[in-house]
């Protein structure tokens, strides 16, 4: 395209990816990436790992698209503020490590932003191979995203932001996996949360799918420890926002349920994971936030 005798290029995508510790699903990633209709995009892998492991797989696709592979100290944010730093895109998104994209999704993307300059960032839903909602519940109606309904409405593998967020809005370095803290996770909903409170305009789009499998297969010791982790870190952010006590007991409660629920089907494992999960909430919730 051109206009005045200047070429003009379309919207470029920076995605940026931190990782650890994973290479079969980094490399299902870039197969899938390498499918895109939409060829306009950098990928930025921010590497956490100790050795090189990740070289051959990123050599099998320069020749195919641009890739920047950095490194940064651990912790998934502390990755994404390192990837932030150079991007050269006019949309950011951050996939994880171990999600793949549809083959037009960033076709769709840049659509839904042409048609909505109004809009700073879009916001999607995870599914798994077989279509089904993973990584939690979402909403099932689009709208706009608000401080009350943020944390049904995505996940940080289906955010879009115009690039004018992000060179405004860092991630808290203090939370998400690796952080060193406690706070297993909740930067993603942090992030959103300061994006509201700069004035930025979030929507949430529930056709708007990312790939991602579900975790939680089994509530075994590791989903009760991992919940346990990622509900502390629910109960931080719900505490540095200053979310009202309805809203706190409100996310307190549906635990309380789930607990009953698994009592009633004597499902001693899944009580524990709710327990651990409601244990979590409460106690990131209550402690003073420096």
């Amino acid at each position: 395209m051109t206009e005045g005798g200047y070429e003009i290029l379309p919207p470029q995508f920076s995605l940026i990816t931190s990782t650890l510790n994973r290479t079969r699903q980094l490399e299902n990633f870039l197969q899938h990436l390498d499918r895109q209709t939409w060829r306009n995009f950098e990928y930025i892998i921010v590497d956490q790992n100790d050795d090189d492991r990740l070289v051959p797989i990123i050599n099998k696709y320069r020749e195919n698209f641009a890739i920047m592979h950095i490194h940064s100290a651990k912790g998934v944010s502390r990755g994404r503020n390192t990837g932030i730093k150079v991007i050269s895109g006019d949309f950011v998104a951050f996939p994880d490590d171990d999600c793949w994209y549809e083959d037009d999704l960033l076709e769709r993307a840049t659509d839904l932003f042409i048609k909505h300059p109004d809009i700073d960032m879009i916001s999607g839903r995870t599914i798994d191979a077989k279509g089904q909602t993973s990584l939690g519940k979402f909403d099932k109606h689009p709208g706009k995203i608000t401080k009350r309904n943020v944390f049904k409405r995505g996940n940080t593998n289906t955010f879009f932001f115009r690039r004018a967020v992000v060179e405004k809005i860092a991630f808290d370095e203090s939370i998400g996996v690796g952080a060193g803290s406690k706070w297993g996770s909740g930067e993603e909903t942090d992030y959103l949360l300061q994006a509201l409170a700069a004035g930025f305009k979030l929507y949430y789009c529930p056709d708007f799918t990312v790939y991602h499998e579900e975790p939680l297969a089994q509530y075994n010791d590791a989903a009760i420890q991992r919940g346990y982790s990622y509900a502390l870190g629910m109960g931080r952010v719900m505490k540095k926002h200053h979310y009202s006590l309805d809203f706190v007991l409100v996310k307190l409660f549906y635990q309380m349920g789930g607990m009953l629920i698994a009592l009633a089907r004597m499902d001693i494992q899944r009580f524990k994971y709710h327990r651990a999960v409601f244990k979590g909430r409460y106690e990131g919730w209550k402690e003073p936030c420096q």
